[in-house]
């Protein structure tokens, strides 16, 4: 059986093709079109993967989308109404151009995009395709005896009801089992919560969290108990949010909204200018700190702190439920590898972490579910399943890229960046190790590359 998963519109739209149970071949479309976080349709993406496996798309038999749109349009609807008008006219116009631009209409959608019969396009609700994703990680984790059963923790920001969900999976003759035994429904997301802290003090919504969460060593977590008014985490691992706090929805119609209420700035003082840099250096080398950064690394550290303790409450939750010591973790919140080593280090039990466990690799768990529906047990061998490097081309592409072009790319309001050169050199650990000692960021790319690798 060949299937095709796609995963768009959130984040890192992503495809994975399984042939035949292999994952002949998996990749984000931002490693094409080099947009970070592209959230288009993968249209690049997915005729590189037919073309890896030298398949046409007339020969596969399903097309997986990783999201339910009627669900989550409902909840994107619902969610837009309750602000009440006039105040959440705004929000309800921005959310609902998308959807019914295109969104809703993601069977039509694919269909002409890769020239299949809408038939074949089947919708797999966002929550259980990041499930069926970490269990496939989970699957390779437990190596070749297997595990009877796994633990499932799914954190997300949103997809269509469900934002963070425990279940069990297991592997029945090869085939996924995913079951759900928990959720707890939009808006108490600890997805958006980040979020909203993170566009609070400045940085980008759904792309610059974990930068955000960066500041916490540079802080002290003295509004811990702030944070925690708005985070309830109980001792037996359920938690919810106050919603006094926040307003998710506006989220939904720009990415650059305010997700939050005049509550909110009065606990947690008012937002950061996104376009001023940040002056924290590592120790020893910075000056001394403005007290208004140094609130927002408290923020960082107090949040942190909060949020690393509901996360262990949760992953002892679902172990307990699933009645699994392996645990299998899904949803952009474990995108960010500080996450899962807490956890790690809050419990001593084993921990699967699939390649990508945003929403990039739920397009892998869509694909995996409905290639499950034949028997045919779905493998994962690595990570790098995408395309390979091909180095002569892309280095004669550098002799002909002008350094002064890469300012485009700048932030806004960032300061230029002056004596950018190219320089090719060859690469040994040495080499790496001396540049990173030296203050120097290092990018090494060797063989195929995948989706992003979480250590």
């Amino acid at each position: 059986m060949r299937v095709l998963g796609v995963s768009a519109f959130d984040m890192d739209a992503s495809v994975a093709l399984v042939v035949d149970g292999e994952v002949a071949a998996a990749a984000a479309e931002e490693r094409f079109t080099r947009q970070a976080h592209d959230p288009n349709l993968p249209r690049f993406a997915a005729e590189w993967a037919l073309a890896h496996a030298g398949l046409r798309a007339s020969q596969l038999d399903a097309v997986a989308f990783a999201d339910d749109p009627g669900a989550t349009f409902s909840r994107v609807l619902l969610a837009s109404l309750h602000e009440g008008f006039p105040f959440g006219a705004s929000s309800f116009a921005g959310a609902l151009k998308p959807w019914l631009a295109s969104r809703l209409w993601i069977r039509d959608g694919l269909s002409r995009l890769l020239d299949v019969h809408p038939d074949l396009v089947r919708c797999v609700p966002r929550a259980r395709a990041l499930a069926a994703n970490a269990a496939i990680a989970a699957q390779v984790a437990a190596g070749s005896a297997g595990a009877p059963a796994v633990a499932v923790l799914v954190v997300d920001s949103a997809g269509a009801w469900p934002c963070t969900t425990l279940g069990r999976a297991s592997f029945d003759d090869g085939r996924l089992v995913v079951e759900e035994l928990e959720s707890f429904a939009y808006p108490h997301s600890l997805g958006l919560l980040l979020t909203s802290f993170a566009v609070h003090a400045g940085f980008r919504a759904r792309d610059e969290e974990a930068d955000f969460l960066a500041l916490a060593p540079f802080g002290d977590p003295l509004l811990a108990e702030r944070v925690r008014r708005m985070l309830r985490a109980q001792p037996d691992g359920t938690y919810c949010l106050d919603p006094w706090y926040f307003r998710f929805s506006r989220l939904d119609a720009r990415a650059d909204a305010v997700p939050w209420t005049p509550a909110f700035v009065d606990l947690c003082g008012p937002p950061r200018d996104s376009r001023r840099s940040w002056p924290f250096e590592p120790a020893g080398r910075g000056g001394p700190v403005a007290p208004e950064d140094k609130r927002f690394a408290d923020l960082a550290a107090s949040l942190r702190l909060v949020l690393d303790a509901a996360l262990a409450g949760l992953a002892r939750r679902a172990r307990l439920l699933a009645g699994a010591d392996l645990l299998a973790l899904g949803g952009g919140v474990f995108a960010d590898p500080a996450r899962v080593a807490a956890l790690a280090h809050a419990d001593s039990r084993p921990l699967a972490v699939p390649p990508d466990p945003g929403p990039g690799g739920a397009a892998l768990g869509a694909a995996a579910l409905c290639a499950g529906e034949t028997g045919v047990p779905v493998r994962l061998c690595g990570a790098a399943v995408g395309r390979a490097w091909e180095a002569q081309r892309d280095l004669d592409a550098l002799e002909l890229v002008d350094p002064r072009y890469w300012q485009r790319f700048r932030r806004r309001g960032a300061s230029p960046v002056g004596g950018l050169a190219l320089r090719q050199q060859p690469v040994s650990p040495a080499v790496v190790a001396a540049a990173l000692s030296g203050g120097a960021a290092v990018g090494w790319l060797l063989g195929r590359f995948g989706v992003e690798i979480t250590p």
